[in-house]
């Protein structure tokens, strides 16, 4: 679904919206193990399995 801009800042933002779908791009139809050793690289950090809570804020960085 294509969604029109509204305004100028839907227009500035247009670039990091693509940005972060791109970046999430490269995750998505990966098996989990691949997804962690994905984050586990471009994040420069150990995997973490403690909680949900900190394996998506991981996620979240990887796309930010």
């Amino acid at each position: 679904m294509t969604l029109a801009p509204r305004g100028v800042m839907d227009l500035a933002l247009a670039p990091v919206a693509a940005r972060i779908d791109l970046n999430l791009q490269r995750i998505r139809d990966k098996e989990p193990y691949e997804v962690e050793a994905e984050l586990e690289l471009e994040l420069d950090k150990p995997p973490i399995r403690d909680t949900r809570e900190q394996r998506a804020a991981h996620v979240l960085q990887f796309a930010t």
